[in-house]
């Protein structure tokens, strides 16, 4: 039976016009090629926004939600009914997020809710939960998961958009899933009291996470805690998302309406209880609301736009397939990714949580996408014809596994960091070694930074536990295999320092063009026919004076703005520690962003061309100075002066006698320690490409039908 029968046979066109948009037929309308192969067109004079971390972005989505009047769309990865969207969560109670869908289901408002279906034996996001704990909220609350991992079904890849629609006037997509572990500020602060927050409590029970330590557990018991804030350090999450309001709203809607009618059919085609959505093109759109200038009332301020008046054309990307829309492969975000890199004069800078591509198409090598064919390319052009180029990359210094890099449960861990140094600096056919055997200095156009931080845990103020909920109190679950050995009077002060996690999906080319969505820089993303995704291509058409390689430039405001923000945070030049308040920063669009954000002072003047060798040798000096005293104080791992396992042994702590994160030497003296501490600036750091060059990281790992290689490239 055809879930669209019990429609009628009046409404036969109408059926047929929803049936070819289940099956994605619809896509491009007229039969036209969208530029990089995209379902959608590029959309004119949008309002975009960035948002830098989470606690801006949960701010505006909480504020945003809070504002619908019709209809709501959330598709995650994966999503914490329990979640904070504002802190502390003790003034809060009403924002957290089921509170929040509940009050409005109450409302009348029509919520739908896609989430990835885990494989729980290799997840622990239990989604089955999210759906559970949403759907008894309210009838106006439907959840499906997908996809089913039965025959005929796929095993293997994850939906992995993070969207947000309401009213399909305003949406949000992004890096960030609205769940646990995402919560944060500029300041990144390692630790839970913190003098930032008046030492109240910030992230409650499963929230106060590290997944390089311990991985999520039974996470409707979201009041466990499951590392101890008198030792561990939290793993702090550096990620960006944008809102927009105009045409590529509806772009945004249409994914997620062919997705969800995609699920139904599949999985709930006899369901009553499913809705059928239906995409309204523009014409029935602004038919059904007559644009028109309109007040945005957010916090207590107003706002005068029109929806489509805004200054930023916008493309909407994605990666879908068969398996995950029923559709012929889309890769439109690889396609714009390699199309960007091709044609930048002069700057491109990138922020992902992976770095796993090719330089070549070989059927030997089985990572298949050629971004880093086109930045060996385009570095080769820009040697050839002498022109001022560079690169500048940031990602994690470690993925995120709970274990230690030699760990006998280090397996996965290894095999990714494998990949991405092949495609990095080794292997034979690395971004580097493609350079050098075309006679090209790599570090004269490409290097590589991570970020890192350090914190100072105070036991009596955790103790005190200011600001922490009855309700969020309960057993703790502690990882057995954390040592358990630092006390109060630690002389070394209870300083921890944790890689700043880097879930960034991020390309910023010459201050102009940018790409912010869900998707990694590897085949799992980029392929199209592997993980979902969805990206936006970003043009503002409003523009800055500038600089690019010594000359004067118009830059584009939305590009040049985030650019100059995240360095702001990366260099220390920002000081971003407030969870309470909040700032014009966390409002939705078209609210624009504080004014502060688009001046340039004396402090940081330096951030005005990214591609001059004045900017870089700032970068550079600040990554390089922070990364030596993190070597000295902590040993911290991954380093690039650690190349073989002996050297590893030699340089990591006896975690049988200090904590990990702690101190390296039980016996440093406070003063001295945080006299080093105290030259730190920013959080960036060097990304080690050297680190365990003369070991085999890829290991024994036995891959077949049920564990291909494809799950780790």
């Amino acid at each position: 039976m055809n879930i669209l029968d019990s429609i009628g046979d009046a409404a036969g066109a109408f059926v047929g016009a929803i049936e070819n948009f289940i099956s994605g037929d619809s896509a491009g309308g007229s039969g036209k090629v969208n530029r990089f192969g995209s379902f959608a067109s590029s959309r004119r004079n949008a309002h975009v926004k960035w948002f830098i971390d989470g606690k801006d972005y949960f701010f505006a989505v909480s504020e945003a939600i809070s504002h619908a009047q019709k209809e709501i769309f959330i598709e995650d990865w994966w999503l914490s009914p329990e979640l904070y969207l504002r802190r502390p969560h003790a003034n809060n109670q009403e924002y957290r997020l089921d509170r929040l869908l509940k009050k409005k289901a109450e409302e009348g408002v029509k919520i739908y809710v896609v989430v990835y279906k885990e494989i729980s034996q290799a997840l622990t996001l239990d989604s089955h939960h999210s759906k559970e704990a949403l759907r008894n909220l309210h009838p106006n609350i439907t959840v499906q998961r997908h996809p089913d991992h039965l025959v005929g079904g796929t095993y293997f890849w994850a939906h992995h958009e993070k969207i947000c629609v309401i009213d399909q006037e305003i949406a949000f997509i992004g890096g960030l899933d609205l769940c646990f572990g995402r919560y944060d500020t500029g300041g990144h602060q390692l630790v839970d009291y913190h003098q930032h927050s008046n030492y109240v409590e910030i992230w409650p029970g499963q929230d106060y996470s590290n997944p390089r330590i311990k991985d999520f557990i039974d996470v409707k018991k979201h009041w466990n805690c499951l590392i101890s804030k008198f030792e561990t350090a939290r793993m702090p999450w550096h990620d960006i998302s944008i809102g927009l309001i105009g045409r590529p709203v509806q772009d945004i809607a249409r994914h997620f309406i062919e997705r969800w009618n995609f699920i139904k059919k599949e999985k709930g085609e006899n369901r009553p209880d499913l809705q059928v959505l239906v995409y309204k093109s523009d014409f029935q759109h602004d038919r059904e609301n007559p644009p028109h200038y309109k007040d945005y009332k957010y916090f207590g301020n107003n706002i005068k736009a029109h929806p489509y008046k805004g200054t930023v054309n916008v493309q909407i990307l994605r990666s879908s397939s068969k398996w995950s829309h029923g559709i012929e492969t889309e890769k439109s975000i690889q396609n714009a990714y390699i199309e960007t890199i091709k044609n930048a004069h002069h700057f491109i800078y990138i922020e992902n949580q992976f770095f796993i591509t090719a330089t070549k198409e070989s059927e030997k090598f089985p990572v298949k996408n050629l971004i880093g064919k086109a930045i060996v390319e385009r570095i080769q052009r820009a040697a050839r014809n002498n022109e001022k180029f560079r690169i500048i990359v940031c990602m994690p210094l470690l993925p995120s596994f709970p274990c230690e890099v030699n760990s006998k449960d280090a397996g996965t861990l290894r095999l990714v960091m494998h990949y991405q140094y092949r495609s990095i600096s080794r292997g034979g056919h690395s971004i580097f070694e493609a350079l050098r055997n075309s006679g090209i200095d790599p570090e004269k156009y490409i290097s590589f930074f991570a970020l890192r931080n350090y914190g100072r845990i105070r036991p009596s103020a955790v103790r005190e536990a200011k600001g922490a909920l009855r309700e969020e109190t309960g057993e703790s679950i502690a990882d057995p295999i954390v040592p358990h050995g630092v006390l109060d009077d630690d002389s070394t002060g209870n300083f921890v320092t944790e890689e700043l996690y880097i879930h960034t999906k991020l390309l910023i080319a010459d201050d102009r063009y940018v790409i912010i969505g869900s998707a990694n820089l590897n085949d799992r993303s980029q392929l199209g026919n592997h993980d979902s995704e969805i990206a936006a291509y970003i043009e503002d058409t409003d523009t800055i004076d500038s600089q690019l390689a010594g000359r004067h430039y118009k830059a584009a405001k939305f590009a040049v703005t985030l650019r100059r923000q995240i360095f702001r945070e990366h260099l220390g030049l920002l000081n971003d520690t407030e969870h309470e308040r909040a700032t014009q920063n966390s409002y939705p669009p078209p609210y624009p962003h504080d004014p502060a954000v688009g001046k340039i002072n004396e402090t940081d003047r330096i951030l005005i061309d990214p591609a001059s060798d004045e900017f870089y040798k700032f970068w550079l000096s600040r990554a390089t100075t922070n990364t030596l005293i993190y070597r000295d104080v902590f040993h911290c791992l991954p380093d690039d002066t650690v190349t073989t396992w002996k050297e590893y042994d030699a340089f990591s702590p006896d975690y049988q006698k200090i904590a990990l994160g702690h101190v390296a030497k039980p016996d440093a003296d406070f003063n001295q320690v945080e006299s080093q501490l105290s030259k730190i600036k920013g959080h960036l750091v060097q990304f080690p490409t050297r680190f365990m060059e003369k070991e085999q990281l890829q290991g024994s790992v036995v891959f077949d039908s049920v564990t291909p290689m494809e799950l780790f490239t």
